[in-house]
């Protein structure tokens, strides 16, 4: 897409590369690839929310594509091929739309010549046959698009037929049929874009049909919020929670004295909610958080607070993370982009439209243990925890070196900030051993070690004095604390990378202290026998944004850090010079 359309469903283009062949772009970067591909192999994962998921994705891009028609751009190219999957989770897909010519290279049979140039024969009308293209020619592939998605993307429209048979079958009046999981009104949407006419297609792009559709699947699931016992107890001083706490929350028994248990049969009432209870119905309901919630369930979470109470949140999701939107509560608020007082219209806005994410990357952090005995001399313990996270006890995960594998979720800490490797309380320097990929790179010499993200980058790693990352960067940050060294500066390292501290044989402290996030949840003492190895978290976490990525962070930067905050220098008086006569 040209640098100058800006829309938050297209993909952008940063530049061309020409000075050799073949000619390279640079966008933004999208994890997930294309919609194509993405569909058919997350297709298990997101078949409990699938007409909200799906239907949200026809959304996106029917807003991206009426706004290239406003701008008077035809795409000529649209298909699920060609839209990119920027954020994902159970119940969410983040997609932009681009064309760069990519699928004409990998896809060449799915392109027909006509003179002279190539056009995808199963999504295009008629009249592109005859080369007439105009915005309502995008309007007929945006219908095909939606019988992708629907049908996950698992066989390109029509099958069974080659691209000659496609265009008589089409010209004789036939259309695609009704995918199996579509809903009807969806499929005459459909049936609406294939119009035989095309002054009669549906422009721009069934938005408030699709709308409407989306606001009619979100009414149909049951909204269950759950709290934190302190959150339920701070937010009943607010009237407006107040209100809406008392019509669907149940304490529990005082005779069981238990948090909270599953509220069922809780009758739905309207004044309660207001004009919010189209999203709603009779199953909704409030509960106090429990320490064995289904986390899998969880569709968004809504984080009130400070950056520490966006932290414990990801320590509570060691895998899948759902969507956060974080409202500043705090003392800092540097990772909470939303003002608490606005959250009624921010809610709104949240549900009813759709907000930029920000996809944080996470660490996976492993201590390996040897089977060596511990010393029974030895007065510092393996671990020491200080804290409990739910009214249990955590610490990191531990294995020994037979029981590594990358797969098994069980053996590791999946952290948001940092990973910290210090000399805690001990008198003598830490002397650590840096190995990255395998290769023994240097010693370190000093207070300890921070293993951060770039989510991190602004946190604990800032400010032992390294630089500050974007966290759509794509690096670790490796920073000394307090080194004994003139010359050791903190250094990035590409986001594949494998990286394992060990004490060195030599060090005269014989322990170290593993912090994770700050958090005493995951805190332990490693021995000289022990290794910690930290590489790329899959598991990320997608944070909503309230304007973008990029403007919320240099915001967060100039309000929460007063980065660059100086006074501002006078202009030269040339007056004051002046030889007065």
């Amino acid at each position: 897409m040209p640098t100058f359309l800006n829309h938050p469903n297209l993909v952008q283009l940063f530049g061309v590369v020409l000075k050799k062949r073949p000619i390279m772009i640079i966008t933004e970067y999208m994890p997930y690839g294309s919609l194509r591909d993405f569909l058919p192999k997350y297709a298990e994962q997101l078949e409990q929310h699938a007409t909200l998921v799906l239907t949200d994705v026809c959304v996106q891009v029917a807003s991206a594509m009426a706004y290239l028609e406003k701008q008077q751009f035809v795409h000529r190219d649209l298909a699920a091929r060609n839209c990119l999957v920027k954020a994902a989770s159970p119940n969410c897909i983040q997609v932009k739309v681009a064309d760069f010519g990519m699928a004409r290279f990998l896809l060449d049979n799915v392109y027909e010549p006509s003179a002279g140039t190539k056009f995808p024969v199963r999504w295009a009308p008629p009249e592109v046959f005859q080369s007439c293209y105009t915005p309502k020619a995008d309007v007929w592939s945006y219908g095909v698009l939606m019988w992708e998605v629907f049908t996950w993307c698992r066989t390109n429209p029509y099958p069974g037929k080659n691209n000659s048979e496609v265009y008589q079958y089409i010209v004789s009046g036939g259309r695609l049929q009704k995918p199996g999981p579509c809903p009807e009104k969806l499929y005459k949407l459909m049936l609406f874009c294939w119009s035989h006419s095309l002054s009669n297609s549906p422009s721009p792009y069934l938005l408030k049909d699709l709308h409407d559709l989306q606001e009619r699947s979100e009414s149909s699931r049951n909204i269950k919020i759950l709290l934190k016992e302190l959150s339920y107890i701070e937010l009943c001083y607010d009237e407006k929670f107040k209100t809406l706490i008392e019509k669907h929350l149940i304490k529990s028994s005082q005779i069981e004295k238990t948090a909270s248990s599953a509220l069922l049969n809780i009758p739905f009432e309207h004044s309660a909610w207001n004009k919010d209870n189209s999203f709603l119905n009779e199953n909704t309901c409030i509960e106090l958080l429990e320490t064995n919630f289904d986390r899998s369930k969880i569709d968004l979470v809504i984080c009130l607070g400070g950056d520490g109470t966006l932290l414990y949140t990801s320590a509570m999701f060691q895998e899948t993370h759902p969507p956060v939107a974080a409202f500043y509560m705090g003392s800092l608020g540097f990772l909470t982009p939303f003002q608490f007082q606005d959250f009624d219209k921010t809610l709104i806005t949240m549900f009813s439209g759709s907000y930029p994410c920000v996809t944080r990357m996470r660490l996976r952090c492993q201590i390996i243990r040897t089977n060596d005995q511990q010393d029974e001399n030895d007065v510092v313990p393996k671990t020491l925890d200080l804290c409990t996270v739910f009214g249990q006890q955590m610490k990191l995960p531990e294995c020994s070196r037979e029981q590594i594998n990358p797969q098994n979720g069980n053996c590791a800490f999946h952290t948001l900030n940092e990973v910290v490797i210090s000399r805690g309380m001990s008198a003598h320097l830490c002397d650590l051993v840096l190995t990255v990929n395998g290769k023994e790179v240097t010693h370190v010499q000093g207070d300890g070690l921070i293993i951060s993200t770039p989510t991190g980058s602004t946190a604990y790693s800032m400010s032992a004095g390294a630089s500050m990352l974007h966290p759509s960067v794509a690096a670790v940050m490796i920073t000394p604390i307090n080194p004994h060294s003139l010359s050791f500066r903190s250094i990035a390292l590409p986001v594949e990378s494998t990286i394992e501290i060990s004490l060195s044989a030599t060090a005269r402290g014989k322990s170290a202290h593993v912090t994770c996030d700050g958090m005493a949840g995951g805190y332990n003492i490693i021995t000289s026998s022990d290794i910690v190895r930290i590489t790329h978290s899959p598991y990320p976490v997608p944070c909503l944004c309230s304007e973008d990525q990029v403007a919320d962070w240099f915001s967060g930067l100039a309000q929460c850090l007063n980065w660059n905050a100086r006074n501002v220098q006078a202009s030269v008086n040339i007056n004051r010079f002046s030889v007065k006569k």
